[in-house]
């Protein structure tokens, strides 16, 4: 589906858009689906299927031919939007099969003509056109906290190593402890994400630092990251991590970045 059609059929059809999400159940491009799906939804009505393109090949197949199978009454996509480099292919074959408008959330690793829209942060250098749409950051589904809210938390949270910056234990523990240390009247909470070293955060715990609590990403004691970051008082986050910078960035929560070479 072109553009033009795309938007035609937007201005004309009152109808619901169909809109397949392909995903690789990574957190971080998780987010930036469903922010985007809560968006499109509050300007117009979507139906919304999901796909997982880490299944086998055979498991993906299915899912799609019975996703597709008139008789369940499925509606076949007008948009499929993908985020990760694992959903290109998944993404791209069924844009064909169904004729739909194809879309990624990034700079993609196929030529950038193949896709007939790409939606990425301006830091991956891309020029804007008609094809290409530049965001301040990545997308996620963080609502900005109101004016008023209380903001009363102090969180830190760190990622992993990654191809950006230098990824280097001691440091990082040594500026998680001065940062304590220089305020010990309050209480810091601090999460990993899947990305982060397990010998990292053994090693962080054996400091017992007195006003930190450590908490695992999965921990169901830790609040959820949307809410907790609306009444933040201050994040520290490893730079490393996009997705988790812009998060606090977008819940209007005070953002500090630890130190790590590029």
């Amino acid at each position: 589906m072109t553009t033009q059609k795309l938007t035609q059929k937007i201005k004309t059809d009152q109808n619901p858009l169909s809109i397949w999400f392909i995903h690789d159940d990574r957190p971080g491009h998780l987010n930036q689906l469903h922010g985007l799906s809560e968006r499109l939804s509050a300007h117009h009505k979507i139906i919304t299927t999901w796909f997982d393109a880490n299944l086998n090949q055979v498991s993906w197949l299915e899912a799609l031919l019975k996703k597709t199978n008139k008789t369940e009454g499925r509606t076949p996509p007008d948009i499929i939007i993908g985020a990760g480099h694992k959903t290109h292919k998944v993404l791209l074959f069924n844009a064909r099969a169904h004729h739909a408008f194809s879309v990624v959330l990034m700079k993609p690793s196929l030529p950038l003509s193949f896709f007939d829209a790409i939606i990425c942060p301006k830091h991956d250098n891309l020029k804007e056109s008609n094809r290409i749409l530049n965001t301040c950051g990545a997308l996620n589904k963080v609502t900005p906290a109101a004016i008023l809210t209380q903001k009363t938390k102090h969180l830190m949270l760190i990622g992993g190593p990654s191809k950006h910056f230098e990824w280097q234990a001691q440091p990082l523990v040594a500026q998680i402890q001065a940062i304590c240390q220089k305020h010990t009247d309050k209480e810091w909470l601090l999460s990993n994400s899947p990305r982060t070293p397990s010998s990292f955060m053994t090693q962080l715990m054996k400091l017992n630092i007195p006003n930190l609590c450590i908490y695992h990403y999965q921990d169901n004691n830790l609040e959820d990251l949307d809410s907790l970051l609306q009444q933040c008082a201050a994040v520290w986050i490893t730079p490393d991590s996009v997705s988790m910078v812009y998060e606090s960035l977008t819940a209007r929560a005070p953002s500090f970045l630890f130190n790590m070479s590029p």
